[in-house]
């Protein structure tokens, strides 16, 4: 089998191709910002693609929250939001829309229209929430009567327990690092007990669903943070090898064996679920268990959730049917006006894998006549008294990479440097030179890790030291050279933030997109 992935000019995906006896191609369609809006399906037999299945997707028009979803064999349903991310209806086919209800805050005002976070029930009866004072979810009941499921929750927040009021159950420990460390069945004897990178990803998991069962090993190979394979081996019994295509973010897609046939295929719908889920072909009866990036689920506590559905996130446990953590956000407000929703309501386009810092590539608009500071602020001017004017003048950016620690502030900015030729990497906020970073001009954030910082203090020196010095001959080039043909602030954000999986930004205003390689480029340093 060979894998392809194709990007269109702005990086955004285009087309991944598999060939071999399960050749497949998923032909992506992509908005102005980078919104997946469609992926086309083909099975490729003797070299002939023919489509066969389409999925497609619509999102709000200002925060790009998912709003909609059609799939070839998976229906469709639709959502509504309010003013901070809540989803306040959804709609699966033609059924009436359910509605989200919230616990109210104390003035019934705000952008949420009076809503807090904490989800209080799905259409008053078809689903029920309970917190603790620390706004855990500490229980949850799928229909009037039914099976209740109770959420043990430790003392710093973290699920310690599910169990159905049928009598299943599981329990979680953790390590000191917060990475669950065991998951235990104890009616049955069975756990699942993984092992993880220092970043938090999962490589290896040692599990049996019984005392009856064999135990079972199973390892995950990742290639530029993809998963690609996973290797099973259980005691006393036969090794495969399971080889996985997962999309353009990292959700699985395809499962193959050596020999190249398909032995699960996707996808999983859009907030995560698997439509196949409790049936043969299921992800969990093939023996899959990673799902959205950085989660996964195990059988342990899905036999104890059976309704309650919920992944393990590393520092959260997300309940795919909702598109919600069980649990406030540990970076609180600074990770967003919602505490409980994931990837800001657009899984086609953010991942949360940790839960940690955020990335994000910023681009300052200035004009091209930036250099002599008396034209760019008569230009301003003519543009303020004349807005009839702002089309007919083009914007340049000056783009940089900002890392944001847990507080929101600026902890360490890469950006090339004014003059002298070279990229630096800085300390704080340094708006002399453009880097305090404005509304509307920042990429949207993606979960940040160590092994990124390293990457791009990396990337930053080379493009510093080789790439710069290679064109310019060592020698800086004189503005207009060092905007539009040499290696400028642009071409660096682009290169370094490609090369380390920061997203880029989209539309900074309607008339402007991101330099880039256009010509409207910033003066280098500026």
């Amino acid at each position: 089998m060979l894998e392809s992935r194709y990007y269109d000019d702005r990086y955004f995906p285009d087309e991944i191709e598999v060939s071999g006896p399960t050749a497949r191609i998923w032909d992506y369609s992509t908005d102005a910002v980078g919104n997946v809006t469609q992926i086309a399906e083909y099975d490729v037999v003797s070299g002939v693609p023919t489509l066969s299945r389409t999925f497609g997707y619509g999102y709000q028009a200002h925060q790009h929250y998912l709003t909609s979803f059609a799939g070839t064999g998976m229906g469709t349903r639709d959502w509504t939001y309010d003013g901070i991310g809540n989803r306040t209806s959804e709609q699966v086919a033609e059924v009436a829309p359910q509605p989200y209800n919230y616990v109210k805050n104390g003035t019934g005002k705000g952008p949420g229209g009076g809503n807090t976070p904490l989800l209080k029930n799905i259409a008053e009866t078809t689903a029920t929430y309970t917190y603790n004072a620390a706004g855990a979810l500490a229980a949850m009941q799928r229909a009037s009567g039914s099976v209740t499921f109770a959420l043990g929750v430790l003392d710093d927040e973290r699920l310690g327990s599910v169990s159905r009021s049928t009598g299943e159950s599981s329990s979680f420990s953790y390590d000191g690092r917060s990475f669950l460390r065991s998951a235990d069945e104890a009616s049955t004897g069975g756990y699942s007990r993984p092992t993880y990178s220092s970043a938090g990803v999962v490589h290896h998991l040692e599990r049996r669903d019984s005392t009856a069962s064999p135990v079972e090993n199973v390892w995950y190979v990742y290639l530029a943070g993809r998963p690609v394979a996973q290797y099973t081996e259980v005691a006393g019994g036969a090794s495969q090898w399971t080889y996985l295509t997962v999309d353009h973010l990292g959700t699985p897609l395809l499962a193959t064996d050596a020999s190249g046939s398909a032995v699960w295929q996707g996808p999983l719908d859009p907030f995560g679920a698997d439509p196949l889920r409790d049936t043969p072909s299921g992800a969990l009866e093939a023996g899959l268990r990673l799902r959205l990036p950085g989660q996964w689920e195990d059988e342990i506590w899905q036999d104890a959730t059976l309704g309650a559905d919920v992944y393990y996130n590393v520092h959260r446990w997300y309940e795919m049917g909702t598109g919600r953590y069980t649990r406030v956000d540990p970076l609180g407000l600074e990770g967003g006006l919602n505490l409980f929703g994931y990837a800001q309501g657009n899984p086609l386009f953010l991942i949360d894998v940790l839960g940690l810092d955020t990335a994000q590539v910023c681009c300052r608009p200035i004009h091209p006549a930036a250099a002599i500071r008396w034209v760019n602020v008569a230009i301003g001017l003519v543009e303020a008294l004349i807005p009839q004017t702002r089309d007919l003048i083009p914007l340049a950016r000056h783009c940089y990479i900002r890392q944001v620690d847990d507080a929101g502030k600026t902890v360490q900015t890469w950006g090339l440097l004014n003059k002298s030729g070279l990229a630096k990497a800085r300390r704080g906020d340094d708006a002399d030179k453009g880097y305090t970073p404005r509304n509307g001009e920042c990429g949207a954030p993606i979960c940040f890790s160590e092994e990124m910082g390293r990457c791009l203090d990396t990337k930053t020196w080379e493009y510093a030291t080789r790439k710069y010095p290679v064109f310019a001959g060592g020698v800086t080039p004189g503005w207009p050279f060092d905007s539009t043909a040499a290696p400028n602030s642009n071409s660096f954000a682009q290169v370094v933030s490609s090369s380390c999986g920061v997203n880029e930004p989209g539309f900074v205003s309607e008339r402007e997109t991101p330099g880039w390689f256009y010509w409207r480029l910033a003066q280098r340093g500026r």
